[in-house]
């Protein structure tokens, strides 16, 4: 081996070490003391939309509360909410897809955390519930666009 590709190998292991021990100017908190995962209810709307405007999503308060009363008027969607301290932190929804000779599937059509709370775990904690409520309905759960998202996020150690 070349001496200057074993000097790059070294730079490169101790850049690796550093960034993963970065914060990138975001201050680390400590998780919520208490974070629940629910299935959403019409009483969410208010909160709902609030986090679907903070995404720059046009939606409308009637709308929040009409799909959902659909998705909870269907047995195979699911609209899961992250309680934090009695406030609606975040959201994820998900559902039972099936196509001709394949097994059904789940498939997570959205997932949104509140700003403030991103980092603290929320999405994995969704993510968790949501692999849960897909074993339970379909024996088999795969993320939109990347069918190891909700795998590795339910196997990562929690923190």
């Amino acid at each position: 081996m070349r001496p200057w590709t074993r000097a790059l190998g070294r730079r490169h292991t101790a850049l690796r070490r550093d960034k993963a021990k970065a914060t990138f100017g975001m201050p680390r908190t400590t998780p919520p003391a208490a974070v629940s995962i629910r299935p959403a209810d019409v009483a969410d709307a208010d909160a709902l939309h609030r986090l679907c405007q903070a995404l720059g999503r046009d939606a409308q308060l009637h709308d929040v509360r009409a799909h959902l009363q659909e998705v909870a008027s269907e047995a195979g969607r699911c609209l899961l909410v992250a309680v934090v301290e009695g406030a609606v932190g975040g959201w994820l929804e998900v559902g039972a897809r099936t196509a001709l000779g394949t097994r059904p599937w789940a498939e997570v059509s959205g997932l949104v955390v509140d700003a403030p709370l991103r980092g603290l775990g929320l999405g994995r904690a969704l993510l968790l519930a949501a692999r849960r409520w897909a074993k339970e309905k379909c024996r088999f759960a795969s993320g939109r666009g990347s069918s190891e998202k909700l795998r590795r996020a339910s196997t990562r150690a929690p923190g």
